[in-house]
């Protein structure tokens, strides 16, 4: 019985698996004074808006962070 199949489609999970982490994983920016003056529309009424499993809108600490996925940055 060769065991090559199964090797190999197994690295290709770990493979496929390890891009996804890779693009899926939450980058945050902090936000400036002068970013938060800009928005029509405050932030505090914006908290629901999500980027696939992360709030894009995030308060720590007192500072606001645009957070969104590293694919939807580089897309966006």
């Amino acid at each position: 019985m060769k065991r090559t199949p199964i090797v190999l489609s197994g690295l290709v999970a770990i493979i496929v698996i390890g891009v996804m982490g890779f693009f899926l994983r939450p980058v945050c920016v902090p936000l400036s004074q002068d970013n938060l003056s800009s928005f029509s529309v405050p932030l505090k009424q914006r908290l629901e808006a999500r980027d696939l499993y992360v709030k894009v809108w995030q308060e720590k600490k007192g500072q606001w962070y645009k957070c969104q996925t590293y694919l939807s940055r580089l897309m966006f």
